[in-house]
């Protein structure tokens, strides 16, 4: 079974919503910090008063409410 790859899109608005395809699962979470597997590797977010308000498996996106302060991508190092 050949698996379809997710595009990997990060949208923020006015810096209080964000929502990220391509996610494969949350791997830290708390209202300052979040970590989030991609297909393109891990997602660090910092921000305040985070809250996880949708997480899709099936559809593989997350929106995420709060003030988005940064965001970092740390490139896997697996090719694909």
């Amino acid at each position: 079974m050949v698996e379809a790859k997710v595009a990997q899109q990060i949208t923020i608005k006015d810096g209080k919503s964000m929502s990220v395809g391509g996610v494969n699962s949350v791997l830290a979470f708390d209202a300052e910090y979040l970590k989030i597997d991609t297909s393109i590797g891990v997602l660090h977010v910092t921000g305040k008063e985070l809250i996880i308000e949708n997480l899709s498996k099936e559809k593989k996106e997350i929106l995420v409410l709060g003030q988005i302060i940064s965001l970092e991508i740390k490139k896997s190092g697996k090719s694909k």
